[in-house]
């Protein structure tokens, strides 16, 4: 048994973790000291990875109220929109006894939109509202499938 211990093996960490993941000292930045140099090096990388607000427009995704408690959900559920639809349907679903939404609308949506999914029922469990999806599409369903938290999702087949 003696020989399963993992003692003798730390020094396998500080090899793999090599120069700025390991505690310690700070990254050497280009020119050192040097403010003109550090500003070069900021705008060189600000054109290679764009912020949020930089990229391109936002992808368009609407939430209409089709009657008392129906709702239809649309267009393409991302990053860009995640946040403003969340808000847009906790206002929507407040004080509804039970709400369904259909999402045979959606065109194309990522993690982000079934964060968005996830964050509804969890709200609407902390509100005692009654909350079912319809109309999944298969590639929101594969990406829960795939987190493994499909079940969580009250779906109406």
């Amino acid at each position: 048994m003696e020989g399963l211990g993992r003692d003798h093996r730390g020094h396998l960490l500080h090899q793999e973790l090599q120069g700025r993941y390991r505690g310690g000292g700070r990254r050497p930045r280009a020119g050192g000291g040097n403010r003109a140099a550090r500003g070069r090096e900021c705008r060189a990388q600000r054109r290679r990875w764009p912020r949020l607000s930089d990229a391109s427009p936002a992808h368009q995704a609407s939430l209409a109220a089709l009657g008392p408690g129906a709702f239809a959900l649309a267009g393409e559920l991302d990053h860009s929109n995640a946040a403003q639809l969340l808000l847009q349907g906790e206002r929507a679903f407040a004080g509804l006894p039970r709400v369904e939404i259909d999402l045979a609308g959606v065109t194309q949506a990522d993690s982000a939109g079934l964060a968005l999914l996830i964050e509804w029922v969890a709200v609407s469990r902390g509100a005692g509202r009654e909350l079912h999806f319809r109309a999944v599409p298969s590639q929101l369903l594969a990406i829960a499938r795939l987190a493994g938290v499909e079940e969580i999702l009250p779906i109406e087949r």
